[in-house]
C-alpha cells in the first residue's frame, strides 16, 4: 500500500528531464480518488474502455503514456466521468516518458535486441525517438518478424531497399512526419520504425529507399509504460496489472 502523492513524486525523480520549463504540461494527475494505492493498472491510453478494465481488475491507479485526447470529442469527459464513479485515481507521463531510459524508445530497442546509439527527435527539449544497432545485422523479414512478436500484432511494411537491418531509427508513436524521417536518411539508418504513417511517409521511404516498419500507436509505446509501472513495483507495496487494450489499429488493415 502506498500514498498516491509518493509515488508520483517517485516517479517524477526518475525522469532527467523534470528541471524543463515544459515538464509538468506533459505529465501529472488527471484524478485523485484520494485514497491508498494497492494495486496499479498501466495502459498505453486512457479511455473508457481502460476504466472499466480497471475498475473490474479493483485498480486504485491507472498509469498511462497519454491522457484522454481532447481532440476525440467526448472521450475525455466520459473517462474522467468513470474516473470519479469508481474512485481510480490517474497519472500519465507522454513526452517525458519518450525522453528517457526507461521509457517508450528505449525499452523497444532493448526488446527488439539493439544497442542504444543515440537519442534523437528533439520535441520542446525532450528527446523522442532513438537509433539503435545491431551486433549482427538480420534480414528485413527477421526484423520485421520480431516487432510483430513482441507487439502481439501484424505490422505495416515496405521494403524500398536491399541491405539487411542494422542501423534501426525508432520514433515510437505518431512518427509519421517526413522531417523526423529525414533524420533517420541523414544517420543511415536501414529500417524507420514507427506506430503512425501517412502518405506522405510511405512516400519519403520509397523516394529516399528508407525500409518501413509501422505497427500502431498504442502498442509500439506500451514496453514504456510497463517499465514505468515496474520501477513502482520495485519501490513500493503494490500490485501492477496490465490493462489490455484492444489491437484496435491492427483490424482495418487485417481484415479480408
Amino acid at each position: 500500500m502506498a500514498k498516491l502523492q509518493d509515488i508520483i513524486e517517485y516517479l517524477d525523480s526518475n525522469f532527467k528531464t523534470r528541471e524543463l520549463e515544459n515538464y509538468k504540461e506533459e505529465t501529472g494527475i488527471t484524478h485523485d480518488a484520494n485514497k491508498d494505492i494497492k494495486k496499479i493498472g498501466y495502459a498505453t491510453n486512457l479511455t473508457p474502455e481502460v476504466v472499466e478494465l480497471a475498475n473490474q481488475s479493483n485498480v486504485d491507479l491507472i498509469l498511462t503514456h497519454h491522457d484522454a485526447w481532447h481532440f476525440i470529442f467526448g472521450i475525455k469527459e466520459k473517462s474522467d466521468q468513470l474516473l470519479k464513479k469508481y474512485e481510480i485515481s490517474h497519472y500519465y507521463n507522454h513526452l517525458p516518458l519518450d525522453d528517457s531510459d526507461f521509457g517508450t524508445n528505449s525499452t523497444l530497442a532493448k526488446e527488439l535486441g539493439l544497442v542504444e546509439v543515440k537519442k534523437t527527435c528533439n520535441e520542446d527539449g525532450f528527446m523522442c525517438g532513438v537509433i539503435g544497432e545491431y551486433q549482427e545485422p538480420k534480414s528485413f523479414n527477421e526484423f520485421k518478424d520480431l516487432v510483430e512478436s513482441k507487439l502481439g500484432e501484424k505490422v505495416q511494411s515496405w521494403k524500398f531497399n536491399n541491405k539487411d537491418v542494422n542501423k534501426v531509427f525508432i520514433l515510437c508513436g505518431a512518427g509519421f512526419m517526413t522531417s523526423h524521417m529525414k533524420e533517420a536518411v541523414e544517420e543511415n539508418c536501414d529500417v524507420y520504425l514507427t506506430g503512425e504513417k501517412i502518405l506522405y511517409t510511405v512516400e519519403y521511404a520509397k523516394i529516399s529507399k528508407m525500409d518501413l516498419v509501422v505497427g500502431s500507436h498504442t502498442f509500439i509505446e506500451l514496453f514504456g509504460v510497463k517499465s514505468m509501472a515496474e520501477l513502482v513495483l520495485d519501490k513500493f507495496d503494490v500490485e501492477i496489472k496490465w490493462l489490455e487494450e484492444e489491437h484496435i489499429e491492427e483490424i482495418g488493415f487485417n481484415q479480408k
